[in-house]
């Protein structure tokens, strides 16, 4: 059904609220939206009175796990049209585009970058990797630069004449170049080698001018992931169990999704990290003129 008319409901379109209106789809895409009378067509019509009909909603950061494809249709059933996947091989990747073109899902890719996959050494090394990623028909590249300390870890990270040659590489074909960092430290880091964004926020300490400063320098954007920090910290555990459970939600996850909803990584608990240093960071990055990505 590539055309039809809704009728009779609450409308939200990302400003603002129409509290009672119709939409004509048509071949596929909106073509009409009214809040003062009827619609002239003559086709399937839905009345949803007690409804809320929404834009479909964009989540900036996901990782739909080799295996677990059905992600895809599972965020479908929450509103989820588009998905941008931070982290699979190239193989997997390749699962996810045929599940999203069966699905008729929207989607991103690309493909992680750090020295826990592949030992990256020279810059020679970068550039030659980042060639390889490009053949496999990538939109963007993640660059890992996680050096432990949120977890209370220890872990090899690579060297900035590296990290600076994954970025140069990356943007000389055209690519965007995004980050995972969740300290000041490892944050700056990244920064420092010109990527465009980071996949998280800090949640080691507050914010500081030095970072802001950075993220402007850069005109670099910001996906906080607020869930996955406060899932990492166990400071979320009571509202993942709140939404596991919300009524609304009853016949849209089955029991293994709600148990899963219902645990934390954990893997920032005994380390220092706090829910509230990313609230804080997000708050001065949006003042600061930063774009936020959810």
């Amino acid at each position: 059904m590539d055309s039809f008319l809704i009728t009779d409901i609450r409308i939200f379109d990302g400003e603002q609220v129409l509290e009672s209106g119709s939409v004509l789809v048509r071949d596929g895409t909106m073509a009409q939206v009214s809040a003062n009378g009827p619609i002239d067509f003559n086709g399937p019509t839905i009345s949803k009175p007690g409804h809320t009909l929404i834009p479909g909603l964009i989540d900036a950061h996901v990782h739909v796990e080799p295996g677990h494809e059905s992600g895809l249709a599972q965020s479908l059933r929450f509103g989820v049209t588009t998905m941008c996947d931070l982290g699979n091989a190239p193989f997997q990747l390749k699962r996810l585009r045929e599940c999203a073109e069966e699905g008729d899902c929207s989607d991103r890719f690309g493909i992680n970058i750090s020295k826990h996959v592949k030992p990256l050494e020279t810059e020679d090394d970068a550039r030659a990797y980042v060639d390889d990623r490009i053949t496999q028909d990538v939109d963007y590249i993640k660059l890992i630069h996680e050096s432990g300390s949120s977890y209370g870890m220890k872990l090899p990270t690579l060297s900035p004449a590296v990290e600076k040659a994954i970025v140069a590489k990356a943007h000389e074909a055209g690519l965007p170049v995004l980050a995972h960092a969740m300290t000041v430290k490892d944050t700056l880091a990244v920064l420092e080698a010109s990527v465009d964004g980071t996949a998280h926020t800090i949640l080691d300490r507050s914010p500081t001018a030095e970072l802001i400063a950075a993220y402007k320098k850069n005109n670099a954007f910001c996906n906080p992931t607020l869930a996955l920090i406060a899932s990492a910290t166990e400071e979320g555990r009571q509202m993942q169990e709140r939404y596991a459970h919300d009524p609304r939600a009853r016949e849209l996850l089955g029991q293994v999704e709600k148990d899963q909803m219902c645990q934390c990584l954990s893997l920032a608990k005994d380390a220092g990290g706090k829910l509230e240093h990313a609230v804080e960071t997000v708050k001065a990055l949006k003042a600061a003129g930063i774009d936020i990505l959810w």
